[in-house]
């Protein structure tokens, strides 16, 4: 068996799952996929108003080539196959696991699922919350809007309390409008360029695009609002 080293750890994930993505806002790591893989988004990106049509995923270091590759790996490594959906999810689990023992320090034990990109199936969403079922001691932020896969998978499933599914509104200046983060206390919400009382606004532009030690995305009571960036 390999010591276990950070280097085994991103060997491990490079291989098996595309590796990792660093975004700076970040408290630790994240994993991404292409926006234009979007069930919803990347027929949204068309539509004028709508906070695809200003998708930040579609600027930036997100076009590096390199980038992109890697996100076309990690789109590749997910499956509807059980074996190839046990090798993905025992893979993350692994890795945080590992990162775990090697002590991992509180502050960042905050994974976000998809800096870029949304969810691909009801299996993929249903592997997500086993990996965060399996690592308890990491808090998992899930944004989507891909309302259709979370009622096929909510039918048998419930998120565990260290994954926080946030639903995010499509329009920009408008609120989530479906209602269905009232089904359980580990569903929340998040808006763009919308101010009410009921928002709390996320604090990165004032802190150098960064969470600092902010945790809110992580904690489903509270509904976010984003400045649109």
């Amino acid at each position: 068996m390999k010591r276990l080293t950070k280097k085994y750890l991103k060997e491990l994930v490079d291989e098996n799952v595309g590796g990792m993505s660093d975004a700076s806002k970040m408290p630790w790591k994240s994993w991404s996929l292409n926006s234009d893989d979007c069930k919803l988004g990347s027929v949204l990106k068309f539509t004028e108003g709508t906070v695809c049509s200003k998708c930040y995923a579609d600027k930036g270091n997100y076009n590096y080539p390199n980038v992109v590759a890697a996100q076309d790996k990690r789109l590749s490594s997910i499956s509807t196959s059980l074996k190839a959906r046990a090798k993905w999810a025992d893979t993350f689990v692994e890795y945080f696991k590992g990162h775990l023992e090697l002590g991992l320090p509180e502050e960042q034990r905050y994974f976000r699922w998809l800096d870029s990109g949304d969810i691909q199936t009801v299996e993929m969403l249903e592997d997500i919350s086993y990996i965060a079922s399996r690592v308890p001691e990491i808090q998992f932020w899930l944004p989507t809007r891909e309302t259709s896969i979370f009622k096929q998978w909510f039918l048998e499933n419930n998120p565990p309390d260290n994954l926080c599914i946030r639903f995010s509104a499509n329009v920009i200046g408008k609120p989530v409008t479906h209602g269905l983060a009232i089904l359980h206390k580990n569903l929340s919400e998040s808006a763009v360029d919308y101010t009410d009382k009921d928002y709390e606004e996320c604090p990165a532009p004032k802190q150098g695009n960064s969470c600092g030690d902010c945790r809110k995305c992580w904690d489903p009571t509270v509904k976010v609002g984003y400045l649109l960036h």
